[in-house]
């Protein structure tokens, strides 16, 4: 890095003044990187014939800190209040993750208009920055930071009106997305948040190229000032073309059957950014932008789509420590973007059970949008179901159940979805009510209801929140339910319990009623889980670095086995509506190699024969 910075090469005739030239260059790179307090040192060894061999002596030393923010002049706001406000913090021996306590020229001149934003917000416009000065410490290691400032005085919003050239645009309409009145405390921010409301709702209407400017009047007598909003002329447009960048692997059909226009509709802000949310829903992209392009002619504009796909091949490896089998493994890999087409390949395998299931036939779904947040999708699934025992020591309630049979099943499901994010939500609801039946042919007979809802939502000081619920029940029609169509509770869904290892289980007992195994989930009828999760904002260095830690609390219950009853040598546990809880904490880490995941949790309530697990961690990668 020095050598760019140095002119002098060998061979070429030597001055002091380039020397000293070179000096500089050095000093002000060191000073680029906060070290304040360098030394360059040039020395000079001479030799023969008349030349030299120049040699740079540097004392980098420590990185320059701002000791102390002092600001002169402030009579309403605090020291502590405008620093705050300020990009600049001052050094501390607990600020090791940051670096914003190196003096940096460019964030004082971002601080200052940080200043001026705050004070402009609060109603001084009147507000400015006389001088902001930062100078070394006498031993060059610190800077010590001062600003002048004049507040002025408070002002208020006067008269508020709305002015257009464009005669499809009736001032007292678009009023009402004014965001001040008459009277308020002047604010900056109201103004150009304003400006974007009027330029959104012109756009709505098919102006795309809308421009609005606030025109200020003030009055230092009234200490107000009138802000009048002036729309100037502008032709209403019509989308010329649709283009879309950046799609390697995904199909271009793929994306464009998310956009809300086509070709020759009039132009409509709401539904670009609409297209938008859905384009980015799709869960294939880690960036998407819709620019708005003049077209071939005035009243024509090109809607330009980019795109930076994302890694959509996922490979999956769980473990987990359980309270009855010790470590519990569990592996998927998925493709959500199958030859890019949008389609979903998911296999998994797990080693829990104490029976198999190999299943055989094939499924149909057809969904139809019934409006632009819902869904409703239908599914048809025939299949041959064979099930078998794993180990000798299974329970009659498993063997009973061994055997080939076939399900001819009809179902459906309502879908609300307003996520902002399909992977990484965060805010929307999502809500999916479905049935089932099993009937049409085959000999597997049932009725299966489900429901399940999530919503995430923003929290003040940068946290996050997520609540869940979900349910289900099945009833057999005129015979008792299988144990493969049988519900099954458990991690990773409810924290802190193994896989399945919540509700109805069989146990083998001894002559005095003794249990004498471990327990053999058998699945149950009816279930319900809720789920809180509070996701925790800790710093921007954590967030590059793609660290997310959560709380999270999860409370749920899994029962019911229709008419089946004790047999001789075994017993039924677990089958209790009672909730069990769990709370804990995550830590996640979207890692080099692919997401990482912890779980610790702690077991508030639980049946005797529950399978918990206080420990769990997920590794995973993406192609």
């Amino acid at each position: 890095d020095l050598s760019e910075e140095v002119q002098l090469r060998p061979r070429i005739v030597f001055t002091r003044a380039k020397v000293r030239a070179d000096v500089q260059r050095m000093l002000a790179l060191y000073r680029a990187k906060g070290h304040f307090a360098a030394v360059v040192e040039p020395k000079v060894v001479q030799l023969p014939q008349n030349r030299v061999d120049l040699i740079f002596e540097i004392s980098e030393g420590p990185k320059s800190k701002i000791r102390r923010i002092n600001f002169i002049g402030n009579k309403v706001f605090s020291d502590s209040e405008l620093r705050d406000q300020l990009a600049t913090q001052e050094a501390r021996w607990w600020k090791i993750f940051g670096s914003n306590d190196t003096f940096d020229p460019d964030r004082q001149a971002f601080d200052r208009e940080q200043l001026r934003k705050f004070y402009l917000n609060n109603g001084y416009a009147d507000f400015r920055v006389i001088s902001a000065v930062a100078e070394l410490t006498p031993d060059r290691r610190d800077f010590i930071v001062t600003f002048v400032i004049e507040e002025g005085v408070v002002y208020h919003f006067g008269k508020v009106e709305v002015e257009s050239e464009i005669r499809d645009i009736n001032p007292d309409f678009f009023r009402a997305f004014l965001l001040m009145r008459e009277g308020d405390l002047y604010s900056l921010d109201k103004v150009t948040n304003s400006v974007d409301q009027l330029t959104n709702a012109a756009g709505i209407l098919g102006y795309a190229f809308v421009n609005i400017r606030p025109l200020p009047q003030r009055h230092r007598d009234t200490r107000t000032l009138d802000i009048t909003f002036h729309v100037l002329e502008a032709p209403r447009v019509y989308v010329e073309r649709i283009d879309i960048h950046g799609n390697i692997r995904t199909r271009d059909y793929v994306i464009r059957r998310e956009v809300r226009l086509a070709e020759g509709d009039a132009f409509n802000l709401a539904k670009v950014e609409r297209s938008k949310a859905r384009i980015q829903r799709l869960g294939f992209f880690r960036e998407v932008e819709i620019e708005q392009l003049p077209g071939s002619k005035p009243d024509r504009i090109v809607l330009d789509a980019n795109v930076e796909e994302d890694n959509t091949g996922e490979l999956s490896l769980s473990a987990a420590f359980s309270s009855t089998e010790n470590f519990i493994f569990q592996f998927s890999i998925r493709q959500r973007n199958l030859l890019g087409r949008g389609q979903d390949l998911n296999t998994q395998f797990s080693t829990r059970s104490s029976f198999d299931t190999s299943s055989t036939g094939a499924s149909f779904r057809l969904g139809l949008p019934i409006g632009e947040r819902s869904a409703l999708a239908l599914r048809y699934t025939f299949r041959v179901d064979k099930l078998d025992v794993r180990f000798n020591t299974t329970s009659r309630f498993i063997i009973d159940a061994l055997g080939s049979f076939t399900t001819s099943l009809f179902g459906y499901s309502l879908i609300y979805d307003s996520l902002d994010h399909p992977i990484k939500p965060t805010r929307g609801t999502r809500a999916v009510l479905g049935q089932d039946f099993a009937g049409l042919g085959g000999d597997v007979f049932y009725l299966r209801n489900s429901v399940d809802v999530d919503r995430f939502f923003p929290l003040p000081w940068g946290f996050r929140g997520r609540l869940g619920a979900e349910g289900g029940y099945i009833k057999g029609l005129g015979e008792q339910v299988r144990i493969n169509d049988r519900f099954f509770l458990g991690g990773p869904k409810f924290r802190g319990f193994d896989i399945a290892g919540v509700g109805p289980a069989s146990i083998f007992i001894d002559a005095n009623g003794n249990p004498v195994s471990r327990p053999d989930f058998i699945g149950g009828q009816t279930f319900y889980l809720g789920s809180a999760d509070l996701f925790i904002p800790i710093g921007s260095a954590a967030k590059e670095l793609g660290v997310q830690v959560s709380l999270f609390a999860d409370a749920g219950a899994l029962f019911g086995l229709g008419n089946l009853r004790d047999i001789p040598g075994e017993r039924i546990v677990g089958d209790s509506a009672s909730p069990r809880i769990a709370v804990g904490i995550g830590v996640g880490w979207d890692s080099p190699f692919g997401p990482f995941r912890i779980d610790l949790a702690k077991i508030l309530k639980s049946k005797p024969f529950d399978d918990t697990q206080s420990f769990g961690f997920n590794v995973g990668t993406s192609f």
